[in-house]
């Protein structure tokens, strides 16, 4: 094995071994851009030590910022990172929901939830099989592709507009 992918995989672990950039990529992996200060008041953290685990975090080039005015915006630096987080998230599934204590948010979370700019949990499960039932696309490569009877579903919705030109609108979670 190459000695600088030793040392890579080695600072990757550095830092996800911590608590607070684990629920930090967690909170990140909803898609959105979210601020240090946002982040700091979720995780209550001072500013400073919120600042250190982003800092942890985009050396590794898991996350990324944008600046706008004065503050800094965080997210999953794309499409591969979030993929490789899911694929983690995978091999070692949480034992129970992140950052969530309440029963009752804990089972909506179940539920209904997003990861990664799609959704996600029972209810998005469920619809996805519906849609596979009905004949509204089929799984080719482990990637969601429209049928002829799905075009003409989604077309009468009004659903999935921008895609249609493509057979393929998704991967599989």
């Amino acid at each position: 094995m190459n000695k600088l992918y030793c040392e890579d995989l080695i600072r990757f672990s550095d830092a996800m071994s911590d608590f607070n950039r684990v629920i930090i990529i967690t909170e990140l992996m909803n898609g959105r851009a979210l601020s240090a200060s946002w982040l700091a008041n979720r995780l209550n953290l001072s500013p400073q030590a919120t600042r250190f685990h982003l800092k942890k975090l985009e050396d590794v080039e898991l996350i990324e910022h944008r600046t706008c005015g004065k503050h800094r915006y965080y997210e999953i630096k794309n499409q591969d990172t979030a993929m490789f987080i899911e694929s983690t998230f995978k091999v070692i599934p949480p034992k129970d929901c992140l950052f969530l204590p309440n029963v009752k948010t804990n089972e909506k979370f179940k539920e209904a939830r997003t990861c990664y700019k799609h959704l996600a949990g029972s209810w998005s499960v469920a619809l996805t099989q519906s849609f596979i039932n009905n004949g509204f696309i089929d799984i080719q490569n482990n990637f969601f592709e429209v049928t002829e009877d799905g075009k003409d579903f989604f077309n009468e919705h009004k659903l999935l507009v921008n895609v249609l030109n493509t057979a393929f609108v998704g991967k599989r979670c």
